[in-house]
């Protein structure tokens, strides 16, 4: 964003720099308006050179020899303005129509950019284009980005022969080769093969951990550690997991569902009362739209192990009342898309979260554009317009289309909850028969007084959250289990 407002600024200084040189100044004759263009690109002059340029092209069309030429003229005065969803389809659209083919790698680059930049139309540049069609003649690190997405697509098609030559034909020097490993790792993961995928997951972590490569592909790091904390506890190594789960926590905060994940390894190590600390950590303002039935079943059972069945039964039984809203609209037949507290929570999940700061950055885009409103062609602006409208209409049309495929998983899993929360109940039943015996797997709990280090400082919560203090919370709950061993 920062980057954005900086372009934007400079656009504008320039603008003034070049004061001598205004709208009026455009030639009018077709052909001088472009050699203009380029010119005033090439003096950092972005806004009357897109103008310049924007007089050719609405004149022309793609049968026109300069047609891409000029489009990619539109890119590049796009791209130094920070408007870079234009940029990408202006680009999109030159490597689409392979009219001109010494023009495609610039294409290509220029796509390459947008993508790296985080923010992008997945479905549109990559699925629908870079993994889909066959592009040749590209330069070595060029051809890396597209095999590895193309590697990608075949592999979600089972192609798994075709996958391999796409990721094998990588350079090992290039940046998508850390990524084609990691690819290669899920794939192995996914056929049972798991010692050969942490084997490659371990020489990642390790080379991620490299100073060169710091922070240059933050997205892969967590993905790496994330499979590495998951296989550990494939493996029982809670321990090992833990490491791996914290060191994901130390670079990425916004991401609730590893509350939830770290919460079962303390569990399962027993340490109930720092599962509960994380899990009380998911009721932070900043998840309040998030549904996570699992929460519910892991928080009754961490306070079963302590043999809190009163308050483990109101934890289980919480799995209703806080999604009260949306069990009734599941309960009276309301179609799941238009339950509101059902999509509210679907609009949290991964997939959807993309699409969402893909519409959000459109219209940090539209808000730079109308900032140049008084200094680019009238009829560009009004084209500017349309192009944004039109791109935000098909995403919203995307993006609702995913949001109805999490809903149902949303509605599922809430559903599966339901049973589990009816078996818990009955396993505190039984257990309230049973007497306070502490469960069988359960490890050695320390004493109330003893569940912190002496040194360590302890604050009671004070109904604020604080998100780099949502790792350190720890429910101090007495164990009320009966040791039966003496």
């Amino acid at each position: 964003m920062r980057d954005i407002s900086y372009r934007l600024l400079l656009a504008i200084l320039m603008f003034g720099t070049f004061g001598c040189v205004s709208l009026k100044d455009i030639p009018k004759d077709q052909q001088q308006a472009f050699l203009f263009g380029i010119e005033q690109n090439q003096k950092g002059n972005h806004l009357i050179s897109m103008s310049a340029t924007w007089h050719y092209l609405r004149e022309s069309n793609d049968q026109d020899p300069k047609y891409d030429r000029v489009l990619r003229l539109m890119a590049r005065n796009a791209q130094d303005l920070g408007l870079n969803y234009l940029s990408a389809q202006w680009y999109l659209e030159i490597a689409k129509g392979r009219r001109d083919p010494t023009l495609i790698p610039e294409a290509i680059a220029g796509i390459e950019r947008v993508v790296q930049l985080g923010v992008y139309d997945e479905d549109t540049m990559i699925d629908h284009f870079i993994a889909l069609d066959e592009i040749s003649g590209l330069p070595t690190d060029l051809s890396a980005f597209v095999s590895y997405h193309q590697g990608i697509k075949h592999l979600k098609q089972g192609l798994n022969t075709w996958a391999e030559a796409r990721l094998n034909s990588i350079h090992p020097n290039s940046i998508y080769a850390p990524q084609a490993a990691y690819v290669r790792a899920v794939d192995l993961i996914r056929k049972g093969k798991i010692d050969e995928a942490e084997k490659i997951l371990k020489s990642l972590k390790k080379n991620i951990e490299n100073p060169i490569f710091a922070n240059r592909d933050l997205t892969l790091k967590k993905n790496v550690l994330l499979s590495l904390a998951r296989l550990s506890m494939e493996k029982n190594d809670d321990a090992k997991a833990l490491t791996y789960f914290e060191e994901i926590r130390q670079s990425f905060q916004d991401q609730p569902e590893l509350l939830l994940e770290i919460a079962w390894v303390h569990y399962r190590q027993s340490n109930p009362r720092k599962a509960l600390g994380y899990l009380f950590a998911l009721e932070a303002p900043i998840y309040r739209d998030l549904i996570t039935p699992e929460k519910f079943i892991l928080e009754a059972l961490a306070l079963k192990s302590l043999c809190q069945f009163g308050p483990a039964r109101q934890a289980a039984i919480g799995l209703g009342q806080k999604y009260k809203q949306a069990f009734d609209d599941l309960s009276l037949g309301v179609p799941p898309e238009q339950s509101q507290a059902l999509r509210l929570a679907a609009a949290q999940r991964p997939s959807v979260r993309a699409m969402s700061r893909l519409l959000d950055s459109l219209d940090v885009e539209v808000g730079q554009l109308k900032q140049l409103q008084t200094k680019i062609d009238a009829d560009l602006y009004q084209h500017l317009q349309n192009l944004y409208e039109q791109g935000k209409i098909s995403i919203k049309t995307r993006r609702e289309g995913k949001l109805r495929e999490e809903i149902e998983v949303v509605a599922q899993e809430l559903l599966l909850a339901q049973e589990s929360v009816s078996l818990i109940l009955h396993e505190l039943g039984v257990g309230l028969l049973r007497g306070r015996k502490a469960p069988a797997n359960r490890g050695s709990i320390p004493p109330l007084a003893d569940a912190y280090a002496p040194s360590e400082a302890v604050f009671a919560f004070d109904t604020e959250f604080w998100t780099d203090e949502l790792d350190d919370v720890l429910v101090l709950v007495e164990d009320r289990c009966i040791d039966e061993s003496y």
